[in-house]
């Protein structure tokens, strides 16, 4: 029977599929053209679980792709894509963008959704290094979904659905909100008794505390961090006397030995990102989460830049000595 269980079934049944040409490409092929047996084939993929789980309409329009972007342009002409996390879940097919452009005419790569949990959105993607498996992805990379309308249910686009809150955010991770939560809890002199669990899952507790903060700033309060809530946010920092003292005295720049880059993970990575922030760089999305990802190279570019540094996002004992002079 059609619909998400199937479409996901499908894919799993691909699972450890590798090189080219493959099942999937010469499928595609066979009705295409034998030019696509040893093209890249992500897309393919989604096309051809859509076409053996009878979603082909809901997921493909009726038609077979094997070009991410016309894929996304289609979802968008139907009104089922968001350009955003926000709400993606099991069955949504995602897109993304290695360079974290979040513009539809970047996208590199495409899979289908399983699961959301933690802040992270769980997929099957073919031709992920050429073969067909199971990967963990964040936000930074994510360009939008489309949300196929699936035979008995699929709901509409725009991250509402059954859930009230979706928790992840082109503008926070969950586990960023929950830091900001407890952090103004902080500074409010709220006891930590009250903090809510830093453990990136969203659920009732996180959207309490993101609607107080909400309500603290002085923005709408809809339980959504969206651009609003970070500009709310952020001013109110800005006027906080211990907020200030707090970032002053803590936030010391780190070794630049050994180097860190994109991909690196770690305590440093996450002093890294405090500095870079006291330095006036901002990390909007994930804050000082740990993880040098996009955003983070990204900042670290522009202060090298600004330090008439080579900007090639590697944190070196230069870069090092550079942020030390700012911050400390």
């Amino acid at each position: 029977m059609p619909g998400v269980k199937a479409m996901i079934h499908e894919a799993e049944k691909s699972l450890g599929i590798h090189g080219r040409p493959n099942d999937i490409t010469k499928d595609y092929a066979a009705r295409n053209g034998s030019g696509f047996r040893r093209q890249p084939w992500c897309n393919m993929a989604i096309t051809e679980w859509a076409r053996r789980s009878g979603n082909h309409k809901a997921v493909c329009f009726s038609t077979d792709y094997a070009y991410t972007v016309w894929h996304a342009e289609r979802f968008k002409r139907a009104g089922r894509w968001t350009a955003d996390v926000r709400g993606v879940r099991r069955g949504d097919i995602v897109f993304f963008d290695w360079n974290g452009s979040n513009r539809v005419a970047a996208i590199d790569h495409i899979g289908i959704v399983t699961k959301v949990a933690n802040g992270v959105v769980y997929t099957i993607e073919g031709n992920t290094s050429d073969r067909c498996a199971r990967r963990t992805r964040s936000a930074a990379t994510i360009v939008g979904y489309g949300r196929p309308n699936y035979a008995g249910g699929g709901g509409s686009t725009g991250g509402g659905g059954a859930q009230a809150w979706g928790g992840l955010t082109t503008v926070r991770s969950v586990r960023s909100q929950q830091q900001a939560v407890n952090y103004l809890r902080w500074l409010s002199d709220l006891p930590v008794s009250g903090h809510v669990a830093e453990d990136g899952e969203g659920g009732p507790e996180t959207l309490r505390g993101v609607r107080w903060v909400q309500g603290t700033v002085k923005t709408e309060v809809d339980g959504q961090w969206g651009a609003k809530t970070e500009s709310a946010f952020t001013e109110y920092l800005k006027g906080n006397a211990k907020h200030q003292m707090h970032i002053a005295a803590k936030v010391k720049a780190p070794s630049g030995s050994p180097a860190l880059r994109l991909g690196s993970v770690g305590t440093r990575v996450a002093r890294l990102q405090r500095a870079l922030m006291k330095a006036g760089h901002r990390l909007p999305r994930f804050g000082a989460d740990g993880e040098m990802g996009a955003e983070t190279v990204s900042a670290l570019k522009a202060f090298q830049r600004a330090a008439d540094l080579v900007a090639d996002g590697e944190y070196d004992a230069e870069s090092a000595a550079a942020l030390k002079k700012v911050v400390g």
